[in-house]
């Protein structure tokens, strides 16, 4: 193996695992201000938790839920398809390095350096299967909640439970949320990781450009613009509704 080849490999990993990490930690940095698409699902949580008491049936609440359950399921599952999949990689290792090395603008690779790309792989998808699932779990979590939730008490009962109710059932549907998008976030940098069997540099490069595409979802898209319109409306007519 060449020896430079193989420490400028390891340099690259780093940079890009740092990339993916920052990235993670930048979006959900506490803050007051709604900048972000965390954020202002986390206005819209509270605005559908506030009016729970206010139905009689419970319905419309498990439904989404399960609706949420559904799609972590999903990915959840593929995951370990996923693994699977790198895993026949590794036995195939002498096809996979005949392959690249016909490439022209791939660089030489040994059959070390290819077992730690698909290594590295695996644990990418391991780490996404290990989010899915504690979000899958959390969101459980959730339809306990709700379940439990106590109905026909007086409005003096209410008033005094509703309050640590939202907050508790708010907290666990963020935590939930939260590691789903830790897990969607590894399958976009999957992506990078798998530009690292092409070049080291390229990868760092895609890493970049994944993370630019992920903050302008998150902190400039169109969607996250109307949704923060909407909600700085609402609170805006609920404001004026309590000063009137």
């Amino acid at each position: 193996m060449n020896l430079f080849y193989s420490h400028y490999d390891i340099f690259s990993l780093m940079i890009f695992v740092s990339i993916w990490i920052f990235s993670n930690v930048f979006t959900y940095l506490p803050s007051k201000k709604l900048n972000n698409m965390p954020r202002i699902q986390n206005e819209y949580r509270k605005q559908w938790l506030s009016t729970f008491y206010d139905r009689e049936a419970k319905i419309t609440d498990v439904t989404i839920i399960n609706t949420l359950k559904t799609s972590t399921s999903f990915f959840a599952s593929t995951s370990l398809l996923i693994i699977a999949g790198l895993i026949g990689g590794v036995s195939s290792s002498e096809k996979g390095v005949t392959l690249l090395s016909t490439l022209p603008f791939v660089e030489e690779i040994s059959f070390e350096l290819w077992h730690i790309k698909i290594l590295f792989l695996i644990l990418i998808f391991i780490y996404a299967f290990f989010e899915f699932t504690w979000s899958l779990r959390t969101y459980n979590f959730i339809l306990f909640l709700l379940g439990s939730s106590p109905e026909n008490l007086p409005k003096d009962r209410i008033k005094i439970i509703k309050k640590p109710f939202i907050k508790v059932t708010f907290n666990t549907l963020f935590i939930a949320s939260k590691h789903f998008n830790y897990g969607m976030r590894a399958y976009y940098f999957s992506l990078a990781a798998l530009v690292w069997f092409i070049d080291p540099t390229l990868m760092i490069a895609t890493g970049l450009g994944i993370a630019g595409i992920l903050y302008n979802r998150d902190f400039r898209s169109k969607n996250f613009k109307d949704l923060k319109r909407y909600i700085d409306f609402y609170n805006d007519s609920e404001t004026s509704d309590n000063k009137s």
